[in-house]
């Protein structure tokens, strides 16, 4: 158990989002186009909201892997995910298995 709930993270990703450097995401936009397919690990993921964040920005294949000490957490990932995927035309796969 990582002392924060999901109901915390869930309130605060935006403001989360909209405290991110867009410098920084620039940068790492320029250094993403010279590579192929994206391997991603989040260390420390919660319910995803760094994926959330990033994963359009980057753009191309990427794999994502969610790495968190909190299970509750890790299992609420697909619920928060899976809307956000669909609404943006995203393939959301857990270890192969496509869930929509």
């Amino acid at each position: 158990m990582s002392g924060f709930g999901e109901d915390w993270l869930t309130l605060r990703e935006p403001a989360d989002h909209r405290a991110r450097s867009v410098e920084l995401d620039r940068q790492l936009l320029g250094w993403r186009r010279g590579q192929g397919a994206l391997g991603v690990m989040d260390l420390g993921s919660g319910t995803g909201s760094n994926l959330r964040h990033l994963a359009p920005r980057l753009e191309g294949v990427q794999h994502w892997r969610l790495v968190d000490h909190d299970s509750r957490l890790l299992e609420a990932v697909e619920a928060h995910t899976r809307p956000w995927a669909l609404e943006r035309g995203l393939v959301l796969e857990r270890e192969g298995e496509e869930l929509g």
